[in-house]
């Protein structure tokens, strides 16, 4: 499924822009009665957040658009879920993937709190990284 950090910043804009009562959401989201979204909705919310962390991953990574496509698939993933403020306090992380070391990378994930927290979604990026260097090779 997607979903939508209710308590990220930007989220009340974020929720404004598709038609979601921001409030409602917040009032009743640990309730049987929050408001569902439509799926228009969560398709829109969807493509913001997407191209939000393009956005984001082209400016963690200035050469993002010259990266191997495994590489850029890990990136946007790691930029979708953490957003650019945590992501960008990786800093061994972005230090080698700006350098193309994306192998090294990887394995700098694999004893992260985020790799603890999101489980097989980590441990897809790093194989997606790890890719991202035979195709460089």
């Amino acid at each position: 499924g997607v979903g939508t950090n209710l308590e990220a910043p930007g989220a009340r804009e974020l929720l404004q822009k598709v038609g979601v009562d921001y409030d409602l959401m917040m009032r009743s989201r640990n309730n049987e009665d929050r408001p569902a979204l439509t799926e228009t909705q969560t398709e829109q919310l969807l493509k913001i957040s997407t191209v939000k962390a393009l956005f984001e991953a082209r400016r963690l990574y200035p050469n993002y658009d010259k990266m191997p496509p495994s590489a850029q698939s890990a990136l946007i993933d790691l930029a979708f879920n953490m957003g650019y403020d945590t992501l960008s306090k990786f800093t061994a992380f972005n230090e080698l993937v700006n350098k193309g070391q994306f192998r090294s990378a990887g394995l700098q994930l694999s004893n992260s709190k985020y790799r603890k927290q999101v489980g097989e979604r980590a441990v897809n990026n790093m194989k997606l990284l790890a890719a991202a260097s035979t195709e460089i090779d």
